[in-house]
């Protein structure tokens, strides 16, 4: 039973997750601080980042149940061993397994939020909440908006600790910051902005090729369901074609931030520059491989692995920020 949860839950890329909320934190704010603000001091406690990080953690999880309930047809014909729900746990207690993660990662959202200063803060928690009910059962089979749609959740993960943090910090500090850095958004909570919506982007261009690529990979499953997905409408090589360009797109985007925007340490110095050309830069060059030549369902899960190799790896360059800074 606790086998068929954690598989149902996806724990691996909870814990993914969890650790990009503790990880913004502790590699990258706290740092910054230290760094450019050392009078200041961050306004989460680890207890309450830690909460943070298991709201985000039990709505993802949500969002993982919900699909799963409503995509059991298709599951049956794409992957028919991986099928769970039905199977090994029944639809009425997958059921009640969503409402209390989802009810739990609000719930939490909303003290965090109080703790912060103001509850309203769980709107965001409910916005990604909402986002991922409506993909599951009204868009994940239609013609892209699905997929736009958990780029957009999981690329929100990234900001969930800036969001929290910033109202307090700026409550605290925001005279200070306006005196010493002209803007109630300088110092500290700048470096923590850029951070957190340069992942973003990164981590919502990466979910949308990401998502295609999956698309690509349950193609006869939803074809059978009667789903509008990119392959059924433009086919096959098209859209490969739109995967390949989406990952030329991001390899370029990311050569031309990292030598032409990062121009301070240590993004400018070699350990960095290396890492992100051998850890996130080069896999792209083995989604587009993988995708090319794959001509089965199964072939287009190692360029699926990779997005997901390819997201960890950037979400661990905060490390490198923190041992450098």
């Amino acid at each position: 039973m606790v086998k068929n949860l954690l598989q149902l839950l996806r724990w691996k890329n909870l814990l993914i997750a969890g650790c990009t909320v503790l990880l913004t934190k502790y590699a990258v704010f706290e740092p910054a601080i230290k760094n450019l603000f050392p009078l200041s001091a961050s306004t989460l406690s680890f207890f309450e980042t830690l909460l943070l990080a298991i709201s985000v953690m039990f709505i993802a999880a949500g969002g993982y149940v919900i699909n799963d309930i409503n995509d059991v047809k298709v599951d049956e014909i794409n992957k028919p061993d991986k099928v769970i729900i039905g199977k090994r746990i029944s639809k009425k207690i997958a059921e009640l397994i969503y409402i209390v993660l989802t009810g739990s990662g609000l719930l939490i959202a909303a003290y965090i939020g109080e703790s912060a200063g103001n509850y309203r803060l769980m709107l965001l928690h409910t916005l990604i909440a909402g986002i991922l009910w409506i993909y599951s059962k009204y868009v994940k089979n239609t013609f892209l908006l699905g997929n736009i749609l958990v780029a957009i959740a999981s690329s929100a993960v990234v900001l969930t600790y800036f969001i929290f943090e910033s109202l307090g910090y700026i409550k605290a500090y925001g005279d200070i910051l306006k005196i010493n850095f002209k803007t109630i958004f300088g110092g500290p909570l700048n470096t923590l902005w850029l951070y957190s919506i340069g992942l973003s982007l990164f981590g919502f261009l990466l979910s949308i090729i990401r998502e295609i690529v999956k698309d690509l990979q349950d193609y006869q499953g939803d074809f059978t369901a009667g789903a509008s997905t990119v392959p059924i409408v433009l086919g096959e090589k098209a859209t490969k074609a739109i995967v390949v360009l989406l990952s030329i797109l991001l390899g370029l985007s990311l050569i031309y931030v990292l030598h032409f925007k990062l121009s301070s340490p240590p993004f400018d110095e070699l350990p960095f520059m290396l890492y992100i050309w051998l850890l996130v830069i080069a896999p792209i060059a083995d989604i587009i491989y993988g995708v090319v030549r794959a001509e089965k369902n199964e072939d287009y899960q190692r360029p699926s692995n990779t997005c997901k190799f390819i997201m960890v790896s950037g979400i661990l360059t905060t490390l490198i920020y923190a041992f450098n800074v």
